[in-house]
C-alpha cells in the first residue's frame, strides 16, 4: 500500500523493525574512534595576547595547558564526528545496518534545533531504523550516552549503539575570559554491543551527585551588544557563582562520587585506571591526589579541554595501553552534577 505522505521507500530495503531479545544479553564496549582538527594552538597565539596582557580574575584556575586542537574551515565537527564513529564501526566489524541508535551530542550545533548528530547519522549512511538521540548534558553526554546505551542492548531494545560527542568550543568562548584559555576542540565515539568474548569492557555500575543549587555558574549562552542583536553563543564562568561552584564543587566532590562507586564493590583505586573529563592542571592534580588510582591518563597539555569529548579522546587514544582490571569514566555536568562509570573485564 502506498505511504500517505507519499514519502519513498527506503532505498536499503524496508525499514527494519528490531524484535525484543532475551534479558541475558551481556553488553560491552567493543570499540572506539577519535578526530582531531590539524590546526595546533599554542599559549603564545595572538588570540590569548589581551588574556596575557591583563591577567583577568581566575586565571591561576586554567594552570597546565600548552596546546590545543582548533577546528577551521572548511573542515567542521560533524567531519569530526563522522570520521570518530566511522573508525569505531571499522575497528568493532558492524555493519551500518546493524546500528539502532546514534545518541550523544554535537556541542555546539549550528541551529538550537536539531542537533547536528542529524548530519552524521546522513553521512555514515545509516538507516532510517537508527534513531538519533542527542543529550543536552555538558559535559557528560558521553558517560551519559554509554549508560543508556548499555542498558538498551541489555534490554534487546537495540543490537548495537554509536555513542558520538563533539566539540567546538574554541569559537564559543570569550577571548577576555580566561576559560577560553582551556578550550580545544575534538570528537570521539564508543561502539556498544553484545559482548563477543571474555576481556572486554563492561559496565558494571554508576554513581552520580546532582546539586543544582550551583545552576548558571557554568553555562553557554548569547550575549547582547552593546549596538543591539545577540553574540553566537559563549561558555561563561559565572563573575559571582563560578569560582566557588569551581572550588567548592569541582575540586571536591567528583573524588566523592569516583570513590564511593569503588567502595560499593569493595575495589581499591589501585585497581583502576581513570578517564575524566579534563580542564586545567589545578583540576587533575586535586582529583589525583584524593583518588590516588593506578594510572591517570589525560592529554591536557597536547589537547586542552575538549569539553564533553575528553574521555572519549582520551579512552580512544590510550585503548591499548589500559593495564588494569576496571576502568573510570568520571566528568562533571554544568548544573551541576558529577557522574562515574565503573566499567570492568570479564574474565
Amino acid at each position: 500500500m502506498r505511504n500517505p505522505h507519499g514519502i519513498a521507500p527506503h532505498n536499503q530495503g524496508p525499514i527494519h523493525i528490531l524484535k525484543t531479545m532475551p534479558h541475558t544479553i551481556r553488553p560491552a564496549l567493543l570499540a572506539t574512534g577519535s578526530a582531531l582538527p590539524a590546526l595546533v594552538r599554542t599559549n603564545d597565539d595572538p588570540v590569548f595576547a589581551w588574556l596575557r596582557e591583563h591577567t583577568p580574575p581566575d586565571s591561576d584556575l586554567f594552570r597546565g595547558l600548552s596546546q590545543r586542537r582548533v577546528l577551521q574551515a572548511p573542515e567542521t565537527l560533524e567531519d569530526l564526528l563522522t570520521q570518530s564513529c566511522a573508525q569505531a564501526l571499522r575497528r568493532g566489524g558492524v555493519a551500518l545496518d546493524e546500528v539502532d541508535l546514534l545518541v550523544g551530542s554535537a556541542s555546539v550545533s549550528p541551529w538550537v534545533a536539531p542537533n547536528a548528530l542529524a548530519v552524521v547519522h546522513q553521512r555514515l549512511g545509516l538507516g532510517r531504523h537508527c534513531r538519533v538521540l542527542p543529550l543536552n548534558s555538558d559535559y557528560t553526554p558521553y558517560l551519559d550516552g554509554l549508560r543508556v546505551a548499555q542498558d538498551m542492548v541489555r534490554c534487546g531494545t537495540v543490537r548495537h549503539a554509536l555513542v558520538a560527542c563533539g566539540n567546538n568550543w574554541t569559537a564559543h568562548v570569550d577571548y577576555h575570559e580566561p576559560v577560553a584559555l582551556a578550550a580545544g576542540d575534538g570528537a570521539g565515539a564508543a561502539l556498544v554491543g553484545p559482548a563477543r568474548q571474555n576481556g572486554q569492557w563492561e559496565l558494571i555500575d554508576w554513581a552520580n551527585d546532582t546539586q543544582t543549587q550551583w545552576y548558571g555558574a557554568f553555562r553557554m549562552a548569547a550575549r547582547p551588544l552593546a549596538g543591539g542583536g545577540w553574540t553566537t553563543p559563549l561558555m561563561k564562568l559565572d563573575d559571582q557563582l563560578g569560582h566557588q561552584a569551581f572550588t567548592e564543587y569541582g575540586l571536591k566532590v567528583p573524588p566523592q562520587v569516583v570513590l564511593s562507586l569503588l567502595t560499593r564493590h569493595g575495589l581499591s583505586a589501585s585497581e583502576v585506571t581513570l578517564f575524566t573529563h579534563q580542564t586545567s592542571e589545578v583540576v587533575q592534580q586535586a582529583w589525583e591526589q584524593a583518588i590516588a588510582p593506578a594510572r591517570y591518563p589525560h592529554t591536557l597539555k597536547a589537547y586542552g579541554d575538549m569539553v564533553s569529548s575528553s574521555v572519549a579522546v582520551n579512552l580512544d587514544h590510550f585503548w591499548s595501553e589500559i593495564r588494569t582490571p576496571h576502568l573510570v569514566l568520571m566528568g562533571v555536568g554544568m548544573e551541576m552534577h558529577a557522574t562515574a562509570l565503573l566499567l570492568t573485564r570479564r574474565h
